[in-house]
Parts: structure tokens; sequence; C-alpha cells
């Protein structure tokens, strides 16, 4: 394996953490409030109950439930993208 393919998996404990933070955080939220309460963290920050049913912002809320397959449709394609495009700058490095 090239050096910098080696070097991106150094960030794969760091992601696995915050998703599982998230996670985890999220679980205390929805067992200790209801919906719509909130708790003053900071003057400035206050943590809120709410679920949204859309994508960003509900956009697409009122939608049928096509907007899952939609959306992880394109998660899939740039997931993917993104990944062939690692590969070939590792390539064209590895060239150099």
């Amino acid at each position: 394996m090239t050096e910098p393919l080696r070097s991106g998996w150094r960030w794969l404990p760091l992601s696995v953490v915050l998703i599982v933070a998230d996670q985890w955080t999220k679980g205390l939220v929805e067992a200790r409030f209801v919906l719509g309460e909130s708790l003053p963290v900071w003057f400035w920050f206050d943590l809120t109950r709410l679920h949204n049913a859309g994508a960003a912002f509900s956009f697409l809320a009122g939608a049928a439930g096509w907007q899952r397959l939609f959306f992880s449709t394109i998660a899939i394609v740039a997931a993917g993208s993104l990944e062939q495009l690692l590969e070939s700058v590792a390539r064209q490095i590895a060239a150099a």
C-alpha cells in the first residue's frame, strides 16, 4: 500500500469515535427529553429535542418517502467517486 493511502487510514478511528459519540448523544436526548423540550447550556446555545422528517431544514419533509432512496443513492455515488479519485491520486503520487 502506498504511503498516502496508508496515512489516510489514521482518520478512521477519529471518524468512528465521532459517529459513536453522535449516536450516543442522540440516544441520551431521546431518552431524557420530550419532544420540544429545551435546556439552556450557554447564553448562546440551547439543547432542544426536535425531529426532522425531511432533509436539511425539513426540505422534502412532505414527500412520500422516495427522498431516502434518492439521497442514499447520491451518497453512494459520491463515496464511490471520491474513492476512485483518491486511488487515482495515490497512483499518480506512487508513479512520480
